[in-house]
């Protein structure tokens, strides 16, 4: 089984068995998955509000839509489109989202997946957890930027201690992974202080954060 299988039928099992929970998201508590959503929408905003009034978002690993809901109280959204791999997740998504007429929710692998075109911002909250190798981490992170017009934000765990273990999040060294993102572009910002080891880092292609 391949890590996009796997993420899949893992996802699928969570939903299945625990209904619209974080632990359906395989995040700790209800509280972290809120903070997430909350500290990356604040990111975006700051990323979009000397660009456009309205603004086309990309939400990989959309899960229950949490960051849409979030970056409605910040910004006008034009259109927003999530990607999730699991369709037992996007099934409990709450009625009012999936049918807004500015929402596209699509199942399946992103990075599998033909090209979506570019959006303003494409976000990637938690679904790059599950991959440990560093090559597919940064290929991955480098496709999010160039399919962006604004820039990407995304989250890893973080740690001293990488742990490569099958089915467990590989954690990475937040210094490691600021020196790479240098080589995609120089206008990089590292939050860490939001959640314990997890790091949410946004890239974009103008000096506006």
């Amino acid at each position: 089984m391949n890590n996009s299988e796997f993420e899949k039928s893992l996802f699928n099992d969570l939903a299945a068995k625990h209904g619209k929970n974080s632990k359906s998201l395989n995040y700790g508590s209800e509280q972290s998955k809120i903070i997430r959503s909350i500290k990356a929408s604040e990111i975006i905003h700051d990323m979009i509000r000397s660009h456009s009034l309205k603004s086309t978002i990309l939400d990989i690993g959309c899960g229950f839509c949490d960051l849409f809901s979030e970056l409605e109280k910040l910004i006008e959204i034009d259109h927003y489109t999530g990607v999730d791999i699991a369709q037992n997740v996007i099934d409990l998504i709450d009625k009012d989202i999936t049918t807004d007429e500015r929402v596209t929710i699509i199942c399946g692998d992103y990075f599998n997946m033909i090209d979506l075109g570019n959006m303003d911002i494409v976000a990637n909250i938690g679904a790059l957890n599950y991959d440990h190798n560093l090559d597919s981490v940064v290929e991955k992170i480098t496709k999010m930027y160039n399919s962006s017009n604004i820039g990407t934000v995304f989250t890893l765990s973080s740690s001293i201690q990488p742990v490569d273990e099958r089915g467990s999040v590989a954690y990475w060294d937040p210094a490691e992974i600021v020196k790479l993102m240098f080589h995609i572009t120089p206008y990089v910002r590292l939050d860490h202080d939001y959640l314990k080891r997890e790091m949410l880092i946004s890239l974009t292609k103008n000096a506006t954060v």
